[in-house]
């Protein structure tokens, strides 16, 4: 399992990274799923090749040169995700509400009145949303078999009365959950209540609550050279911010176990970063109905700060000779490291049917092995997660298409995205994305000099999880619900 990767790595290299850097990290902020408007995404964001709307400039920058005039317009959205989790023959759902912000935007165009040449040049700045990772899982049911303390029984064995980590083991020793089998016994093994009496069939109970996301500040430029060539740049700015806080709580709800009535197990860990991007990018128009579009996206420079800590609760049977609860915590783990993401390369096609519909498609490459860890405290541990990255992750072939049909005044649209789930294997993994799919739809009301979207957008995707290295797999199936409004003024 992924910790206990983590946890010998940690040791190999004399520091406690034991959840701050590991190879999901990586994935998890370069995975950029784009939400932004509201008729982009309801056209399943495949927008490389069409522009005038600002989720392009995200894509393909060169879309900001197809704008022929002013804009400014927003994009409030309401997301429900729902979780099932099913884990031990039993599952558990989740439904998490969430109000945000996916786009804000304001496009500036100078036209030269002038139809070869420079016709125009629009320079935009504005604000998309790359990724949401708000959510909630539960996972319930009756383990007859292990116990998270056998994890830390068996990764402690061999040490005397000193834990292999202080955020996991070393808790269970000083929360008494953990001892020593035999003092004379050479090496050292430790054990559990559950575990030396033979007897589980306990309670579990395993709650993740995430929060944040990333997005995208883009100040962008886009030239308009003879209706037949586009080309633009972008540079961007990207805020990540991730909160994780996973308890996992064991009882005896039976009174099977002597001395032991329980014990909660809570990892709390908090993620903030700054990253900055280029992005470059070009459309052709070779037919007045076909536009063909390309961009590659530098990679993100971030820099990321992280906060770790766990705590630990154990209950035990009413006695005179010991206390009932007991109670310890690990000290704040605090670091700091870089990460650059892959080159990103992104081929498109708009096709525009008279002036009733529009059709297009977005291919997109991003080989994920290729992000790059930079920790200048262990640089043996940065070599060991960056060959780890090379062996788990492969590069990921996403797909996006959309259409969009003109009743007049008004427009309806439909899309679909697949994004590829990059990992090599998933034996090694704790909590790995498998592929995503995502169906989308809307409608638009435009005038002259005001336009309204609508859209809704649901993101599929299924996965297996491991609440600890002994347990059995839990299931977990993921619905993301996504309904965004934008309202706009041109000018």
């Amino acid at each position: 399992m992924k910790k206990l990767i983590i946890i010998t790595l940690a040791l190999i290299g004399g520091l406690p990274f034991l959840h701050a850097q590991d190879s999901y990290e990586a994935l998890k902020f370069s995975r950029y799923q784009y939400y932004g408007t509201a008729r982009s995404s309801g056209m399943g964001n495949a927008f490389g090749a069409l522009g005038a709307d600002f989720s392009a400039v995200s894509i393909n920058p060169a879309g900001l040169g197809v704008y022929r005039k002013g804009e400014f317009a927003f994009t409030p959205s309401l997301k429900i995700n729902r979780n099932t989790g099913t884990y031990m023959g039993q599952s558990m759902e989740d439904e998490n509400f969430k109000f945000q912000l996916d786009n804000i935007h304001f496009v500036s165009t100078y036209n030269t009145n002038r139809n070869n040449g420079l016709v125009s040049l629009s320079f935009g700045v504005g604000y998309n949303r790359l990724a949401d990772f708000s959510e909630s899982i539960t996972l319930l049911g009756r383990n007859a078999q292990t116990s998270m303390l056998d994890e830390f029984a068996d990764n402690s064995s061999g040490f005397t009365n000193v834990a292999p980590s202080e955020f996991y083991e070393d808790l269970a020793w000083n929360a008494d959950l953990m001892y020593i089998r035999d003092t004379e016994e050479d090496p050292v093994v430790y054990t559990h209540d559950m575990m030396s009496q033979g007897v589980y069939g306990q309670s579990q109970e395993h709650i993740i609550t995430r929060s944040g996301g990333m997005g995208e500040y883009n100040f962008a430029l886009g030239a308009n050279v003879s209706h037949k060539l586009y080309f633009g740049l972008s540079v961007g700015i990207v805020s990540l911010s991730y909160d994780e806080t996973i308890v996992h709580t064991e009882t005896d709800i039976a009174n099977n176990v002597d001395f032991f009535d329980g014990f909660s197990f809570t990892e709390d860990y908090l993620t903030s970063g700054t990253g900055v991007n280029m992005k470059l990018g070009i459309i052709a128009r070779p037919l007045t109905s076909l536009r063909v579009g390309a961009s590659v996206h530098l990679p993100t420079f971030y820099n990321i700060d992280t906060e770790f800590s766990t705590r630990m609760n154990g209950f035990f049977d009413p006695s005179p000779d010991f206390d009932d609860e007991t109670f310890v915590r690990s000290d704040l783990l605090i670091s700091e490291y870089r990460l650059t993401t892959p080159f990103r390369f992104i081929g498109s096609l708009g096709y525009q049917i008279g002036k009733v519909a529009t059709i297009s498609a977005d291919y997109e490459y991003v080989d994920y092995g290729a992000n790059r860890f930079d920790i200048d405290t262990d640089p043996t541990y940065q070599a060991d997660l960056n060959d780890e990255l090379e062996d788990v992750y492969n590069v990921a072939h996403n797909l996006r298409a959309g259409a969009e049909v003109r009743l007049g005044k008004v427009y309806l649209r439909h899309g679909w995205a697949f994004y590829q789930d990059p990992s090599v294997s998933l034996e090694d993994a704790d909590l790995i994305d498998k592929t995503n799919v995502r169906a989308t739809g809307g409608l638009g009301f435009r005038t002259r000099g005001f336009f309204m979207d609508f859209a809704y957008m649901r993101t599929m995707n299924d996965y297996s999880y491991f609440p600890y290295a002994y347990s059995t797999e839990a299931m977990i199936e993921n619905r993301k619900n996504n309904f965004l409004l934008t309202m706009g003024f041109r000018f």
